[in-house]
């Protein structure tokens, strides 16, 4: 199998947001934990802006190596699986 090289690419403004969204309740989580009140909340605002964080990361379209058919990767990610032939595709992302 051979290894797909991608670019970097840049966010657009609502992954932008997303990321941004997810980092404040990121923080605002790990600041809840930290007291005895605020710790259940804390967790749910801490995974749910981790989940925000992942979700909002670029993503970039790729073709199946070996069926063709078109996946979506997101920036930073080692590989990326097809859906149709469950194959794994490996990924090198390069500074754009």
């Amino acid at each position: 199998m051979e290894m797909i090289t991608l670019k970097n690419k840049k966010p657009t403004f609502g992954e932008s947001v997303k990321m941004g969204l997810g980092v404040f309740l990121l923080i605002t989580g790990v600041l809840a934990m930290l007291s005895i009140v605020g710790f259940l909340p804390g967790i749910g605002l801490f995974l749910f802006g981790y989940l925000l964080m992942h979700f909002g990361r670029p993503k970039v379209a790729i073709t199946c190596a070996n069926c063709g058919g078109e996946i979506e990767a997101r920036q930073g990610e080692k590989k990326a699986k097809c859906e149709h032939c469950e194959t794994a595709n490996p990924i090198k992302w390069t500074k754009a």
